[in-house]
């Protein structure tokens, strides 16, 4: 039996601009909502703003950056990045480990 480890991660996420900009804290509460839902602790979260992405995506040329800092189990991670696929407003993620 494979015992759960508690780690650090950071997920970068990218979001339509048009969707932030009608209600950005309901939208920030919408991100914390998601992560603890499936038992993650959220220790921060940072909007970095609208930016300019280095390419198009989706006929878009920009995007808003939130910065999540979380506290997960090891086997927990791979439902953030499918639930970050099927979000419509998620242009982008990046999951990555921290160090403790």
């Amino acid at each position: 039996m494979i015992l759960p480890m508690v780690r650090n991660y950071e997920l970068m996420l990218v979001l339509r601009p048009d969707t932030v900009v009608k209600d950005e804290k309901k939208y920030h509460e919408m991100i914390k909502k998601l992560l603890s839902d499936h038992k993650y602790t959220v220790k921060e979260t940072v909007a970095l703003g609208k930016k300019n992405l280095a390419y198009p995506i989706d006929n878009l040329k920009e995007g808003y950056y939130v910065l999540c800092k979380l506290e997960a189990d090891s086997i927990q991670v791979g439902s953030v990045e499918a639930k970050a696929r099927l979000e419509n407003s998620v242009i982008r993620f990046l999951l990555t480990k921290t160090e403790n």
